[in-house]
């Protein structure tokens, strides 16, 4: 998969972390969140939560309001795997998710 925005796209060496403010509420990392400095996997968390999207038709976090939602991004409650919709995913793609969707982002899957 390959996904650009070159909205929101930022020169970054490797090995330095950024701190500006940027993308949409639901898509953030929990890094972003708190007002940590960040690199390269915000991208890849993003992903996660587009191919939750695109397997399920549902959002990964989602609050009855934005408060709620970042709260769930930073307990980082993905569904549960009794959850009706994981039966959708098959247990390779369920690994993939859980990995991408990681909150700590040194865990966090790497894109190489």
């Amino acid at each position: 998969m390959k996904l650009t925005d070159f909205g929101l796209s930022a020169l970054c060496p490797r090995g330095q972390l950024l701190r500006d403010d940027c993308g949409s509420e639901y898509y953030i990392p929990p890094e972003m969140i708190v007002k940590r400095p960040y690199g390269r996997k915000v991208d890849l968390w993003s992903a996660g939560v587009t191919m939750f999207i695109l397997l399920t038709n549902k959002m990964p976090f989602s609050g009855s309001s934005l408060k709620e939602t970042l709260k769930q991004v930073l307990e980082v409650n993905i569904p549960d795997k009794s959850d009706c919709m994981w039966k959708l995913i098959s247990p390779e793609c369920q690994d993939i998710l859980r990995k991408l969707l990681m909150k700590d982002p040194e865990h966090r899957l790497d894109a190489e």
